[in-house]
């Protein structure tokens, strides 16, 4: 991996997208932690967890420097908020990758596909909320204006629309899952819904991204 330390010497702002590219990868990782068995269950939930920590890294280095004198074109706090919600993606995913881990063996697939599904609703947010944040240079360097403002408006306005269907779709979940959970134990149903809850952080969070884009927009 690129040393942050480099990542810093060309731009601030490089270290950040450099972290919610590791917090996307992160989130890609779930669907093979959800569907693999054996040894390769374990490597795979491992994978999310080594991801999560290197999200972790990179974040405390940011925080770090942050703290120096350095001249930032937009105030630090809304930089420090951006990364916050860009790593509670990372956080949630290792949470979901661990939930079913040590919790499931064996779901039926019914259940197992209506979880990758929503998985992939939501990675289509959390992969709109990385390229918004990948325009941040573009922003910076026109002040906020212009073109390029236009640009990451209209994407956050999609990361807003996925982000409803991503609501949406958790509702239809939950109608379906009702009629499977004769299928499952009282716990196992329990613990399944609360996987739902958390897979639907993902696209929450993603969404927040959005959120404090906009913020810097119109400041």
């Amino acid at each position: 991996m690129k040393q942050i330390t480099d990542i810093f010497r060309a731009s601030p702002l490089e270290a950040v997208k450099k972290h919610a590219d590791l917090c996307l990868e992160c989130a890609e990782a779930l669907p093979k932690a959800l569907t693999t068995k054996g040894e390769a269950r374990k490597e795979a939930l491992e994978v999310v967890r080594r991801l999560e920590r290197q999200a972790d890294t990179v974040k405390a280095e940011i925080r770090h420097q942050m703290t120096k004198r350095l001249f930032m074109p937009v105030p630090k706090s809304q930089i420090l908020e951006l990364l916050h919600a860009q790593d509670k993606v990372a956080n949630r995913a290792k949470d979901i990758a661990t939930l079913f881990y040590y919790r499931f063996d064996g779901l039926p697939e019914a259940v197992v596909n209506i979880l990758l599904g929503f998985v992939e609703v939501n990675l289509g947010v959390i992969r709109q909320s990385r390229r918004s944040v990948h325009e941040l240079d573009e922003l910076v360097e026109t002040g906020f204006r212009g073109v390029e403002a236009e640009l990451v408006s209209s994407m956050v306005e999609k990361l807003d629309e996925l982000e409803s269907a991503c609501d949406r779709h958790q509702w239809e979940i939950f109608s379906k899952l009702k009629s499977l959970e004769t299928d499952v134990s009282p716990v196992d149903a329990m613990f399944i819904y609360r996987l739902v809850t958390l897979i639907a952080d993902l696209g929450d969070c993603a969404d927040r991204t959005g959120r404090l884009l906009e913020q810097m927009l119109t400041a």
